[in-house]
């Protein structure tokens, strides 16, 4: 897109939702609050996660509906005289320039240079050191909230609504952004030997208080496994649960050409099916 293009669709969905919203736009829209949208919010966040993993058309159009949503939710708040979407748009570029000083400290390029342009030419992307780079970068961004908010604790904003793998991963990051973790992949991994132990114990005890306590522990230690080895656990634990359900409906297929339902089938049967789905 030309430079003197660049922008043109923003400013007309902008149009668009004010105009939704006007005197003569739509009342279903015109009677939506920021408690209603959370909703939606929520469903257009896990259909663009999904889109990602599919085609580039899928991702398009479910950034599209996200950028609906972002900017129904400004054009709301300036109906209130609170901000606008230039206003969230201004806040977070220039908080993006505060929190990397490295790019944009003193006799770095200003704010709208390119990255061809920065000294040391292009950016480089996760190689052999880039790990290390990004878990730097990582903690001080964290350092530079901290004092941004004045926060008390690096705990204090993680937010309650996060599912429980993500919270957990927030969470361990916020923790070694202090310098609290393992040095490498091998401490969290015997820790997760160890709390397998200790939730063996707590079966054989028979508490179910216990018991859970021990399974979170098991979990939380997977997680922070996850992490040493660059995985996300939300997302690794969403690939397992699929293809699970994939093959699945493969064994309730092989069971249907042989005249059967898996209700039927014998525990060795169900293994054999199983098995076999995992060869297709």
């Amino acid at each position: 897109m030309p430079a003197d293009r660049e922008g043109e669709g923003v400013a007309q969905l902008v149009d668009v939702v004010r105009t939704l919203l006007g005197p003569s736009g739509c009342e279903w829209d015109q009677a939506q609050t920021l408690s209603t949208l959370r909703t939606y919010l929520l469903e257009e966040t896990y259909e663009l996660v999904e889109a990602m993993e599919k085609s580039p058309e899928a991702h398009r159009e479910e950034l599209g509906d996200m950028m609906f949503q972002i900017v129904f939710q400004c054009a709301i708040r300036e109906r209130e005289g609170l901000f606008s979407l230039d206003d969230a748009a201004r806040d977070v570029a220039e908080k993006l320039i505060r929190r990397h000083p490295h790019v944009w400290g003193p006799g770095r390029p200003s704010a709208g240079a390119s990255g061809e342009n920065a000294p040391g030419g292009q950016a480089t992307g996760p190689g052999p050191d880039g790990v290390a780079r990004m878990g730097q970068g990582e903690r001080g961004w964290e350092s530079l909230k901290v004092a941004e908010k004045q926060k008390s604790s690096l705990m204090d904003d993680v937010p309650p609504t996060l599912p429980a793998l993500m919270e957990s991963e927030k969470i361990q990051r916020r923790a070694a952004s202090a310098g609290f973790d393992w040095p490498d992949r091998q401490g969290p991994r015997l820790k997760v030997d160890e709390e397998l132990l200790e939730l063996e114990e707590a079966v054989a005890d028979g508490d179910p208080d216990r018991i859970e306590d021990e399974l979170g522990d098991v979990l939380f230690a997977l997680v922070n496994l996850a992490r040493h080895v660059h995985v996300s656990p939300e997302l690794a634990l969403r690939r397992a649960s699929r293809k699970f359900a994939e093959r699945f409906r493969i064994m309730e297929q092989y069971a249907r050409e042989g005249g059967n339902t898996l209700y039927q089938m014998s525990l060795d049967e169900l293994e054999a099916l199983w098995v076999r789905s995992k060869g297709s």
